[in-house]
């Protein structure tokens, strides 16, 4: 039992394939291309404009999911809309409250922050100590996101490119 348990918390706390990029309270990011590979090395295609950032996967740009403000607002599309959300979905004994470790970091020859973006309520309870973080450079963009138990990883995802440069409203 406590096993299911354990597999539904990690299932709930690990991030979506395509979940809108951390950006860290106060921060308000430039326009940016990426690609970016998750834990199946799936690539997928980051495109940021403004409040909005569209996430697609290299092989079908069709498909795409679209999030404002951090998440505030997505539509899955493939010609049809699938899916809409407001808000973020939070899973109770969770807490979000974004924290900056102060640990610095470099990937593609870029310094980033580590922020801690989940945690457990409650860590001293539990012998399973789940967090998701992720490094974002001093201008807003997310480089990497890990979601997992201490020494374990669940769901990952890293830029292999990255490029500023204006973004289409479109």
């Amino acid at each position: 039992m406590r096993a299911l348990l354990f597999a539904i918390v990690c299932l709930a706390a690990a991030p979506a394939t395509a979940d809108a990029p951390f950006v860290p309270p106060g921060t308000s990011p430039p326009d940016y291309a990426m690609t970016v590979n998750n834990q199946s090395r799936r690539k997928l295609v980051v495109l940021h404009h403004g409040e909005w950032t569209r996430i697609t996967t290299a092989n079908s740009p069709a498909e795409a999911a679209y999030y404002r403000a951090n998440g505030a607002v997505s539509v899955s599309d493939g010609g049809w809309i699938r899916t809409f959300r407001r808000g973020v979905e939070r899973s109770p004994g969770l807490d979000y409250e974004p924290r900056n470790t102060g640990e610095k970091q470099t990937h593609l020859n870029e310094g980033c922050t580590v922020w801690e973006t989940m945690r457990l309520e409650n860590q001293g309870l539990s012998r399973y100590r789940l967090f998701a973080a992720s490094c974002v450079t001093d201008d807003g963009i997310e480089l990497w996101a890990r979601s997992g138990r201490e020494t374990s990883i669940y769901s990952s995802t890293e830029a292999v490119e990255i490029e500023r440069r204006p973004v289409s409203i479109e």
